[in-house]
């Protein structure tokens, strides 16, 4: 039996086993616990042969993160597998949104992706769990001052634009990666005779585009759903 971080003690019922990492004598389905100074008791019932148990703090260090540029702001975090923290960067004067990545092992940000051309600042920003991969919403303007919107999915491989579908006047609000980074869920709205039209699409990194719900808001109320309106597995 093993712990993050070891040295927790064992305790089987009210007997004292050792600490870990131990090799102890236990039954299949008993209830064990496991305790350390600083760290909020663990309850694990035995499952197998071999048993490894992270612990967490009582009371967790609390660091203050900073935006990497003066006078950016902080509009939304999110925790990465690999331990770093997804931020969404919002930057003076003209409100770009922009992909960085904080370790705090080694307190450092780090950008993500490449940057959008300046006349191409994207509006809504968006980190794939594997911390590599980033889609951005570029809010544009036809020559006829209608919306002309482009999503843009960045990696290894370069940016890429994977729709092509988007409809004259349709402006794309907010985006947000599946799990498996295989796509994305994009939400776009349109302006239409007694109101507005939303839809919600999914995109894969390769550019195979489904609509999966769409609805419309106005003088009257109209909604509509495909039948399995539900995330593909990808």
């Amino acid at each position: 039996m093993t712990s993050s971080p070891p040295g927790a003690g064992i305790q089987l019922g009210n007997h004292e086993l050792g600490a870990t990492p131990l090799a102890v004598s236990v039954s299949l389905g008993d209830l064990v616990v496991l305790r350390r100074q600083g760290f909020l008791d663990a309850f694990v019932r035995v499952s197998g042969p071999t048993i490894e148990v992270p612990l967490w703090r009582s009371e967790p260090d609390v660091r203050l993160v900073r935006p990497p540029v003066p006078g950016a702001a902080i509009r939304s975090a999110d925790f990465l597998p690999d331990g770093r923290v997804a931020l969404a960067i919002e930057v003076p004067p003209t409100g770009e949104r922009q992909p960085w990545a904080y370790d705090p092992t080694s307190a450092r940000l780090d950008r993500l992706g490449n940057a959008a051309a300046p006349q191409a600042l994207p509006g809504a920003v968006a980190i794939a769990p594997d911390g590599v991969h980033t889609a951005a919403i570029l809010h544009l303007d036809g020559l006829d001052g209608a919306a002309a919107d482009q999503l843009t999915l960045d990696g290894p491989d370069g940016p890429r634009q994977p729709v092509s579908s988007v409809a004259v006047g349709e402006r794309l609000l907010d985006v947000s990666w599946s799990p498996t980074v295989g796509g994305v869920l994009l939400l776009s709205q349109r302006q239409v005779t007694g109101g507005k039209h939303f839809l919600v699409r999914w995109v894969t990194v390769h550019g195979v585009s489904r609509e999966l719900a769409a609805s419309m808001t106005g003088t009257s109320r109209r909604v509509h759903s495909t039948p399995r309106a539900s995330l593909p597995r990808s």
